[in-house]
């Protein structure tokens, strides 16, 4: 049976036929975009003040393991990153000196998906514990789907604050009014050879 012929069977004209299934092809889409962005892990929304923070743990550089929690006496500031993000590169600068000036205040600890890569956190002056290996939920818990992220847990294990991207604009001055400091900025992105 054609399709002209289903439309009158169904008593519909071809125009409204036509209509109908836009209305249908267009639903399916957006259900099927909100599936697409639930599987990839992408958070609904970023996390917020006030939610309780989960330890956990990873590997740390030497192969051993990292057991992160939130009971040092101190807040811990998480940074996920990864070399292959050019945000990163061009934001460590800011992080390298903000833990300079607020390592005594706080407890920073960089998380990236790959020993390999967590070592250049290391390579580019960070002295920092970097924990890389975290399980599914680790990763579902603190939102961390993108490069760079900023989390800040207080010492009694609620975040405080979070930022997504690096500390430019709007961020850089939220960075710099919590943590009371001047960040040095941006670097330049470094030339490919």
């Amino acid at each position: 049976m054609s399709t002209a012929s289903m439309l009158r069977v169904a008593g519909f004209t071809r125009h409204q036929g036509v209509l109908v299934l836009l209305v249908l092809s267009a639903a399916i889409n957006l259900a099927l975009a909100t599936k697409v962005r639930s599987a990839n892990g992408r958070p609904p929304a970023r996390l917020t003040a006030g939610t309780p923070a989960t330890p956990f743990s990873g590997v740390s550089l030497d192969g051993h393991t990292l057991n992160v929690d939130f009971k040092h006496g101190r807040p811990t500031v998480l940074y996920y990153f990864s070399p292959a993000c050019g945000w990163c590169e061009r934001n460590w600068a800011n992080v390298k000196s903000l833990m300079e000036r607020r390592a005594a205040d706080y407890r920073f600890i960089g998380v990236s998906t790959s020993a390999d890569d967590a070592a250049l956190a290391v390579a580019r002056g960070l002295n920092l514990e970097v924990v890389t290996g975290l399980s599914g939920t680790a990763m579902e818990n603190y939102h961390f789907s993108g490069t760079p992220q900023t989390v800040v847990i207080s010492s009694v294990g609620r975040v405080l604050k979070s930022w997504d991207g690096a500390f430019a604009g709007r961020i850089a001055r939220e960075v710099e009014a919590f943590f009371d400091m001047k960040l040095p900025g941006l670097s330049s992105p470094r030339k490919k050879s």
